[in-house]
Protein backbone atom coordinates (compact mmCIF):
# COMPACT_ATOMS: atom_id res chain seq x y z
CA UNK A 1 0.00 0.00 0.00
CA UNK A 2 2.68 2.52 1.40
CA UNK A 3 4.46 1.85 -2.24
CA UNK A 4 1.25 2.38 -4.29
CA UNK A 5 1.14 5.91 -2.57
CA UNK A 6 4.93 6.62 -3.36
CA UNK A 7 4.35 5.68 -6.85
CA UNK A 8 1.41 7.92 -6.94
CA UNK A 9 3.18 10.49 -5.45
CA UNK A 10 6.11 10.33 -7.91
CA UNK A 11 3.81 10.16 -11.24
CA UNK A 12 2.06 13.15 -10.27
CA UNK A 13 5.34 15.09 -9.25
CA UNK A 14 6.92 13.99 -12.62
CA UNK A 15 3.45 15.18 -14.54
CA UNK A 16 3.65 18.52 -12.36
CA UNK A 17 7.28 19.16 -13.83
CA UNK A 18 6.24 18.24 -17.36
CA UNK A 19 3.28 20.93 -17.47
CA UNK A 20 5.60 23.35 -15.86
CA UNK A 21 8.07 22.81 -18.60
CA UNK A 22 5.89 22.42 -21.38
CA UNK A 23 4.73 26.07 -20.24
CA UNK A 24 8.05 27.67 -19.97
CA UNK A 25 8.60 26.36 -23.52
CA UNK A 26 5.54 28.14 -24.72
CA UNK A 27 6.42 30.85 -23.00
CA UNK A 28 10.13 31.31 -23.84
CA UNK A 29 8.79 30.51 -27.98
CA UNK A 30 6.07 33.08 -27.51
CA UNK A 31 8.69 35.56 -26.33
CA UNK A 32 10.92 34.56 -28.85
CA UNK A 33 8.58 35.54 -31.75
CA UNK A 34 6.92 38.28 -29.92
CA UNK A 35 4.10 37.47 -28.54
CA UNK A 36 2.35 37.24 -25.86
CA UNK A 37 2.83 34.52 -23.26
CA UNK A 38 -0.78 33.34 -23.22
CA UNK A 39 -1.76 29.90 -24.23
CA UNK A 40 -3.59 29.78 -27.42
CA UNK A 41 -7.11 28.28 -26.84
CA UNK A 42 -6.20 25.08 -28.46
CA UNK A 43 -3.42 24.41 -26.47
CA UNK A 44 -6.10 24.90 -23.44
CA UNK A 45 -8.38 22.31 -24.74
CA UNK A 46 -5.95 19.47 -25.53
CA UNK A 47 -4.68 19.65 -21.96
CA UNK A 48 -8.55 19.45 -20.47
CA UNK A 49 -8.60 16.11 -22.53
CA UNK A 50 -5.64 14.41 -21.04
Amino acid sequence: MEKEQSIDRVDQDVEERREAYKRREREAIAEMSGETAEEPEESKEKEQEE
